[in-house]
Formats: C-alpha cells, structure tokens, sequence
C-alpha cells in the first residue's frame, strides 16, 4: 500500500521534511516514488504539489496522521482532522484491606480488641559445619 508521509531531511535540531510517496512498508528514511513538497516545522512554512497528492490518492495512496492533519490546516483537503489518542496504563484495582489472602487460606478481619491468627510456617534451620581444605 502506498502512503504520502513526511520523510526528515534537516540536521540535528532543524526539523525538516520532505512530502513523499511511498512504500508503507519502506523505511522512513528509504525509497519513494515522488517527492511532492517540504515542511518546515520551525518555521512552519509548507509547501506542496496539490495536483499530485490528489492524482496519488486518487490511485490509492493513503495519508498518514500527520499528512492529514497538515493538509487540511493549510487548506490544501478539507475535511476534520485527525486526532491522536493515547490510551492511559491500565491500573490494577486493589483488593479491599478487610479480606486478606495468605498462602490460599482465607483470613478473617480483624475486630476491636480481637487478632486474626495468621499460619504459622516452620522453618528447620540446620547448622552448616565449616567447609574442611
């Protein structure tokens, strides 16, 4: 499948970029087909080849997120943008305090004055002789 995406071309802390067809499967910064326009996003200056990216996805180029986003806020498509969403961590809910498990025994909750016993695990310790050279 193709897509038109944003291919960097500037130095280190000079973000520009290129418009490019390409390989979706392609790396970023690999082969393309065409090369349709730059972004410069310190500037924010972006010019492109409105003729050929609508010739591209009228033979089945895909926009990226991004290429999207950047062709309808400089009026090149219209249409709503695209919006990123991250999905937040998962947190794992807690077990209530009042029911502990210990080792597959239930215990009870404590009660005023009173203390759950909890299972008492033996231990055999056993007396190492010092090793003989």
């Amino acid at each position: 499948m193709l897509k038109i995406r944003l291919r960097r071309i500037g130095k280190k802390h000079e973000p520009i970029f290129s418009v490019v067809v390409a390989e979706h499967s392609k790396a970023v910064k690999g082969d393309f087909l065409e090369k349709l326009g730059n972004f410069n996003a310190k500037t924010g200056e972006f010019k492109v080849n409105k003729e050929r990216v609508e010739y591209w996805q009228k033979n089945g180029a895909k926009l990226s997120d991004t290429m999207h986003n950047l062709l309808i806020k400089n009026g090149v498509m219209k249409g709503k943008a695209i919006k990123k969403t991250v999905e937040p961590k998962k947190v794992e809910e807690e077990k209530p305090a009042a029911a502990k498990v210990i080792e597959g025994e239930k215990v009870e909750p404590e009660k005023e004055g009173e203390t759950a016993e909890e299972p008492k695990v033996e231990e055999k310790i056993e007396a190492k002789e010092p090793a003989k050279e």
